[in-house]
C-alpha cells in the first residue's frame, strides 16, 4: 500500500519485481482451484495497476510488461485477457523496448480472442509461390507458428505429424505451419528431414515479417485453430489439447 509507483529510481533495482510477487503471492491458496486462482490474480493485477497509473509512466509500463510475462509463463489466459481488455500503455514511456513488447503483447491477446477473425496475411510457399490465409483456411486448422532454432517447436512438430499422419486421406483437420526462420536452408532442411507435408510457409524475416508484426506474434511455439471463415476457436497450449481438441472431430 506504501509502495511509491512514482519513484523511476526503483526500476535499476529488483524492488519493483520483488514487490509485485510478494504482493501476488498474498493471493495464491493451496487447494485454490483453477478458475478462483485466475480471478483471485485478476483482483491482484487490478489493485497493482490502478496504483500504477497513478504514478509514473514508466513504473507503470514496467509493471504490466512484468505482469504480462509473468502471467504468461502462468498461461493464465483468463488474466492476461482481462488486463488486455482493460489496461493500455500510457503515454510518455521513454523505453522503446518495454514499450513494444506491451503494445504487442496486448494486441497479440486481443486479437486472438476466441470468435475473433484474424486479419488475412500473405503466406509464402516452398517453392517461392505466395497465396494467402484467406485461401488456406479450413472448417479445422491448426495455425501453427514456430521456428528450427526454437527447442519446444523441435520438440512438438513430430508428435503433432503423428496426429496428422493418423487421419490418413480423409482429413478432419489441416495444418498450416508459419516458420519464423532466416535462413531458407536450414528451413528447407528442416521440413524436408521431417517430412512435414501440411502447407509450410515462411517469408525469412524472422520477427519483422508480415506474419509476425501483422498478428502480433512474440513467442514460438504459438498454437490457434481456427474455422474457414479465420475465426480462432480456440488455442492450443501443448500436445495433450491439440490430442483433446481433435477427438471431437
Amino acid at each position: 500500500e506504501n509502495f511509491n509507483f512514482s519513484d523511476t529510481s526503483i526500476l535499476h533495482s529488483s524492488t519493483v519485481a520483488k514487490s509485485i510477487v510478494n504482493y501476488l503471492s498474498l493471493y495464491v491458496a493451496e487447494n485454490m482451484s483453477i478458475a478462483k486462482q485466475e480471478a483471485a490474480f485478476v483482483t491482484a493485477s487490478d489493485h497493482l495497476l490502478s496504483k500504477a497509473k497513478k504514478g509514473d509512466n514508466e513504473v507503470y509500463a514496467f509493471v504490466l510488461e512484468y505482469l504480462l510475462s509473468s502471467f504468461s509463463k502462468l498461461e493464465a489466459d483468463v488474466v492476461l485477457e482481462h488486463i488486455a481488455q482493460k489496461y493500455e500503455l500510457s503515454e510518455g514511456c521513454n523505453n522503446a523496448e518495454t514499450a513494444r513488447f506491451v503494445q504487442d503483447k496486448l494486441a497479440h491477446i486481443k486479437l486472438f480472442r476466441i470468435g475473433n477473425q484474424l486479419p488475412n496475411i500473405s503466406l509464402f510457399d516452398e517453392k517461392g509461390g505466395v497465396s494467402e490465409l484467406t485461401k488456406k483456411v479450413e472448417k479445422n486448422t491448426l495455425l501453427i507458428f514456430w521456428a528450427s532454432w526454437c527447442e519446444h517447436c523441435v520438440e512438438i512438430l513430430p508428435q503433432i505429424k503423428v496426429l496428422y499422419e493418423a487421419q490418413g486421406n480423409a482429413k478432419k483437420w489441416e495444418v498450416i505451419a508459419i516458420s519464423l526462420d532466416e535462413d531458407k536452408a536450414v528451413w528447407q532442411q528442416f521440413i524436408e528431414t521431417g517430412k512435414y507435408t501440411w502447407f509450410n510457409s515462411c517469408d525469412f524475416k524472422s520477427w519483422e515479417g508480415e506474419s509476425a508484426r501483422k498478428l502480433h506474434i512474440h513467442s514460438t511455439p504459438a498454437m490457434y485453430w481456427l474455422d474457414n471463415n479465420r475465426v480462432v476457436q480456440k488455442k492450443s497450449k501443448n500436445i495433450e489439447d491439440i490430442k483433446k481438441h481433435i477427438s471431437g472431430f
